[in-house]
């Protein structure tokens, strides 16, 4: 017995559309917004990287990582704007 396909879209996943979702749900992991897209979740980390957003999990940030995540943020902001 095979698994059921997901229904994919055959397009790239939309900047802007991924941005803005990434932005709300920032503690939603890549399964959760492959299935939200419809794609795989190797295309939403292809696209993540694409668009420079690293940020990790961590239960606290420190540092370099701190000033990192605050520029992510803020250029997420200029770029949904």
């Amino acid at each position: 017995m095979k698994a059921e396909a997901v229904p994919r879209s055959p397009h790239k996943l939309p900047d802007e559309e991924l941005l803005s979702y990434v932005k709300k749900r920032l503690d939603a992991f890549l399964k959760q917004i492959a299935e939200h897209f419809r794609c795989g979740i190797s295309s939403v980390h292809d696209a993540l990287k694409r668009l420079v957003v690293t940020y990790k999990k961590t239960p606290f940030i420190s540092g370099k990582k701190r000033k990192r995540f605050t520029d992510f943020v803020k250029t997420t902001q200029e770029k949904v704007v």
